[in-house]
């Protein structure tokens, strides 16, 4: 039995016996715990999604544990409604370990500046003490930076501050990197720019790398599975951390096949104060090769493609991914948040980066309503900035809620 497969053991027989959600889910659809001894029997288990959370989320937790002795965090609230996330203060340290690892892995070493581009919160009492032991013996230095301050105020402190890396959203990160870039340059070189919490996208890649001159690193995590995938450094690729968590990607009701996007079912198998197993996280992923061309022996993925409810259903039945408009492309286009304000009524709040002609305008506007077909209007709004939402997250596209979305 590998060492993943009595992970999964372990965590089922916990779940089943401490946690009452699965105790039900378990009993209602015949399922035996002791009958479930690897990653390959997980199938038998139903998908549970967020509208299981959101309807009872105290029934996910362990019982017997006490809240006040466990750390708490909140999921952004994207799909409509947060949830509170707890983990005790050793699957917490388990989680902090990881990403100093994954820092280590980009290339960050003993003495490193790590900016946090991100909402500014209280410290964890075991990471305040982590990190208060490591910034004594000058292994490691970190600052937090609020995702929600002016862009300009944001790139002043990094420059005050001189990281080595630079971690955060990618859209309000991108708005830094374009006003550095506004600004001549930026003197602030990292040696990477790590990213994470929303989709990327090529236009935002290639502003972050310019303006920082460094390279630009996607990191797949949430508050239900932890960090689940992180793009290697010498492919596109995104490694897959097996020894954590368990990924399958569906497409319809079967497993997608390499090269084809599906949603993402994980297991994490560090959580067992409040067990997230065989659960529909609520994004498109692409289905990658079973190995990385870097030798990496852990399984991939291709592309974070977004949040399922990202998607732009129409009225036509079309399930419609936002990259098809290419808006993020176009040259004079700063920054823009495309919104479906109805089925038939698409808007685009863009902030310009130069002056542009009405020809210009009507040549994206063709464009995009060549995709949308007909039936559906389009129409694009200039504002001065968009700022993030209060999650501290900056969405360029926001679909309507639709039937086949991860809360189905």
């Amino acid at each position: 039995m590998s060492s993943t497969d009595r992970r999964v053991r372990r965590l089922v027989m916990h779940a089943y016996a401490n946690v009452p959600y699965y105790r039900r889910l378990f009993d209602e659809n015949g399922i035996r715990a002791h009958k479930i001894r690897g990653a390959d029997d997980l199938q038998v288990i139903p998908i549970s999604n967020k509208k299981d959370l959101q309807r009872d989320p105290g029934a996910f937790m362990a019982q017997g544990l006490e809240s006040a002795s466990l750390v708490r965090h909140t999921t952004s609230g994207s799909t409509g409604q947060p949830v509170a996330i707890f983990n005790s203060i050793a699957e917490q340290h388990a989680v902090n370990v990881g990403r100093w690892r994954l820092a280590y892995y980009y290339g960050t070493r003993p003495g490193a500046r790590s900016a946090w581009v991100a909402i500014t919160r209280p410290s964890l009492r075991l990471e305040g003490r982590a990190l208060r032991v490591l910034t004594a013996s000058r292994m490691y230095h970190q600052t937090r930076i609020s995702c929600l301050l002016p862009p300009a105020e944001i790139l002043r402190q990094l420059r005050a501050f001189s990281p080595s890396a630079i971690n955060g959203f990618p859209g309000v990160i991108a708005q830094v990197a374009r006003l550095a870039l506004d600004d001549g340059g930026s003197e602030v070189r990292p040696r990477y720019v790590g990213v994470g919490g929303e989709v990327l996208t090529a236009a935002m890649r290639q502003t972050i790398a310019t303006a920082f001159n460094a390279p630009v690193y996607d990191v797949y995590a949430s508050h239900e599975l932890g960090v689940t995938a992180f793009q290697c450094r010498s492919e596109k690729l995104y490694h897959i951390r097996q020894r954590a968590v368990v990924t399958e990607v569906v497409e319809g009701n079967q497993g997608a096949a390499e090269g084809r996007n599906g949603e993402l079912i994980g297991t994490n198998l560090n959580a067992f104060t409040m067990p997230f197993i065989r659960y529909r996280i609520g994004d498109v992923v692409t289905k990658g090769p079973a190995r990385c061309a870097c030798g990496a022996h852990s399984p991939t993925l291709a592309r974070i493609d977004g949040r399922a409810l990202d998607y732009f259903r129409l009225p036509d039945g079309r399930l419609l991914h936002p990259f098809s408009f290419n808006l993020g492309l176009t040259p004079w286009i700063r920054n823009f948040s495309m919104i479906q304000e109805r089925i038939d009524l698409i808007t685009a709040y863009v902030v310009a980066s130069s002056e542009q002609t009405g020809e210009q305008v009507t040549e994206v506007e063709r464009s995009v309503r060549s995709v949308l077909g007909p039936g559906v209007a389009f129409h694009m709004k200039f504002v001065d900035s968009i700022s993030p939402s209060a999650s501290g997250k900056f969405r360029p596209y926001a679909g309507l809620a639709s039937p086949v979305s991860a809360d189905e």
